[in-house]
């Protein structure tokens, strides 16, 4: 372009070489000044062995993450899907979430249309954009069937193979997604019943989707999973899901529950979460619940992703400016302390990145570092200080179900949300 600038005057070509500069820097001005890219990791396919994750070169992995609350009322409030992925995965602000689990509810939360009322719409504006946005980002992304219900009715058996029967297909060649079968299962607190039930809903998703991987929770709001090694389901590439919270006991619970089950399949702890005097059953310390499980999970090899990565419903990480929050009390500071502490420890190899994309703008955190427990893992991790508290540690183990009157209602009036409700 520039070489036909010899055609004009000296004075008009000094002109048009200005004219051309000029318009070349106003269309570079959107990329000036972005922040850099996520540091994005591999993300093949990962397969089951045993009862380790694997990479295709055969390396042991474990994933570790943040749980977002339902991805369509993202968008109805605060932070949208995408923002909130991004300041997850913003390296550059010292977040590492290398797996972010989007919910679905099926059911209207909070005024906003749950997926059964329209999922043409819930998929177009919602969810395929926060799927996409996770893989352009370069991490594991896993959707969340976010039913909290019992399980053996028709209805759920109707509205569980509709959902799957519409999303398997749609990411069967996408190596980041993760498929979450049923978020809490109730009643009827039995594993063969379960098994029974739900099998033929991972059979339907793995005739669609050959080898995403499959996670599978159990009765009792994903509690029950003790069997799930002797008598797993049927079928490749299944890890199993429980979700722990500081007021159903301490570790003779967690190795009656799953851990105990983890020494012959994969887990995934896709929730587990503290705040000092938060709704049952998540009322809990860093000290006496949040450091102790977390190096819990290290000795297991599980993959986590750490509910809720939220400023309203509870467990919080954040205030209401979207400050995060830390200390003894809240879990904000320890799990981003845990996932930094991690960032390079068991992440697949033998994929290709996606093209990483700059993250939007969202709101700093201000609270400076502190330090929390980073114990000895399947990869060593320096060990560094937990906090003292004078407050209570651990609950009585003997805590096990949720209040029967707050069953039926998904979230409280208060407008703090156990996920276990």
């Amino acid at each position: 372009m520039l070489n036909m600038l010899s055609a004009f005057s000296p004075r008009r070509s000094v002109l048009v070489r200005a004219f051309v500069l000029l318009v070349l820097t106003i269309a570079m001005l959107p990329f000036i000044g972005q922040a850099q890219p996520a540091h994005a990791i591999s993300t093949p396919w990962l397969s089951v062995s045993g009862r380790f994750i694997k990479d295709p070169s055969g390396n042991t992995v474990i994933l570790r993450g943040v749980s977002m609350i339902d991805t369509s009322l993202m968008n109805a409030r605060g932070l949208s899907a995408v923002a909130r992925i991004d300041m997850a995965s913003d390296s550059a602000s010292g977040w590492y979430a290398r797996v972010v689990r989007l919910p679905v509810y099926p059911k209207a939360i909070d005024g906003q249309p749950g997926w059964d009322a329209g999922p043409d719409a819930y998929f177009n504006n919602h969810l395929n954009p926060a799927i996409q946005r996770c893989v352009a980002r370069g991490i594991y992304c896993i959707i969340d069937w976010h039913y909290i219900s019992d399980y053996n009715t028709a209805a759920i058996d109707t509205s569980t193979r509709n959902f799957w029967s519409y999303i398997a297909p749609k990411y069967a060649t996408t190596p980041n997604v993760i498929y979450e079968l049923y978020n809490e299962p109730i009643q009827p607190d039995n594993w063969a019943t379960w098994k029974s039930v739900a099998q033929p809903w991972v059979n339907l998703i793995r005739a669609a989707a050959p080898n995403n991987l499959i996670l599978i929770g159990g009765p009792r709001w994903s509690q029950n999973l003790s069997s799930a090694g002797s008598s797993p389901f049927s079928g490749s590439n299944l890890v199993y899901v429980a979700h722990i919270y500081p007021e159903h006991g301490g570790q003779s619970t967690w190795d009656s529950w799953w851990g105990n089950a983890s020494a012959q399949v994969p887990f995934f702890i896709t929730e587990w979460g503290w705040g000092q005097g938060g709704t049952s059953p998540t009322s809990g310390t860093t000290s006496g619940f949040g450091s102790p499980f977390l190096s819990y999970l290290d000795s297991k090899g599980a993959s986590w992703t750490a509910w809720v990565f939220d400023n309203i419903w509870e467990p919080v990480m954040f205030d209401a400016n979207w400050t995060l929050l830390g200390g003894d009390s809240r879990m904000g500071q320890t799990i981003k302390d845990a996932l930094t502490a991690r960032k390079d420890a068991n992440q697949p190899s033998g994929g290709t990145n996606p093209t990483t994309v700059p993250p939007t703008t969202v709101p700093p955190t201000t609270v400076p570092p502190t330090k929390t427990n980073t114990p000895i893992g399947p990869t060593p991790i320096p060990p560094t200080t937990v906090p003292t508290t004078t407050g209570p540690t651990q609950p009585p183990a003997s805590v096990v179900y949720r209040p029967p009157s707050r069953i039926t209602a998904l979230r409280p009036t208060s407008r703090h949300h156990s996920p276990s409700l």
